[in-house]
């Protein structure tokens, strides 16, 4: 869906492109590496470790077309919620959050970096 997105907010028709589904994200380095399609949309740190091992190049992040926006939900059994671990962990969870949106908003004043190459640039161009 994000991918999808972000395609759209990029003049891309998602429709046009021949998507492969192999499964999550280990499934998908796996058919990467192994030569299967021609591109890869993933999460770090996935993206990072290709480009590391020489399989490919990070070209683009969707996170800027995309905007902010939450990846992941929570869920638990009620009687999980009374226990100990439970609230220690929301403790946890709730001081990650405020740090992480304290993080967000220092960061907006700073720039983000962005992939400079010449394969960066031309695929940039291409799909543009």
């Amino acid at each position: 869906m994000a991918d999808e997105y972000a395609c759209h907010k990029a003049g891309i028709d998602f429709g046009k492109l021949k998507v492969i589904n192999v499964g999550g994200a280990a499934d998908m380095d796996k058919a990467f590496r192994a030569g299967k399609g021609q591109y890869i949309q993933q999460q770090g740190p996935f993206p990072q470790q290709l480009e590391a091992d020489g399989i490919g190049h990070i070209v683009a992040q969707c996170g800027p077309k995309i905007g902010p926006v939450a990846f992941s939900s929570l869920a638990a059994r009620r009687d999980w919620l009374q226990s100990d671990v439970a609230k220690a962990f929301t403790r946890a969870y709730t001081k990650t959050r405020a740090y992480m949106l304290a993080l967000a908003e220092a960061r907006r004043t700073v720039p983000v970096p962005v992939h400079d190459s010449p394969t960066a640039r031309s695929t940039i161009e291409a799909i543009a």
